[in-house]
């Protein structure tokens, strides 16, 4: 992610490349956390949903989605 991202307050990220970078992502100490369209984490079998809640471990979090269309 490198060091612009190493001091930011707020990480914006997409599920499709969190697991690249989920080690480093993971020694931050972050306040919470936030999954928008949380829905996509749904499946615990999937890859994405075990990045996500690794990353989310001991940290407050909270799920978005939305109705759909």
């Amino acid at each position: 992610m490198g060091t612009a991202v190493a001091d930011a307050d707020i990480v914006v990220i997409n599920y499709d490349v969190l697991g690249r970078h989920l080690a480093e992502l993971t020694t931050r100490k972050f306040a919470g956390i936030v999954f928008d369209e949380s829905h996509y984490a749904k499946n615990y079998k999937a890859r994405r949903t075990a990045h996500c809640r690794e990353l989310a471990q001991g940290i407050r979090r909270a799920l978005l989605t939305g109705p759909r269309s």
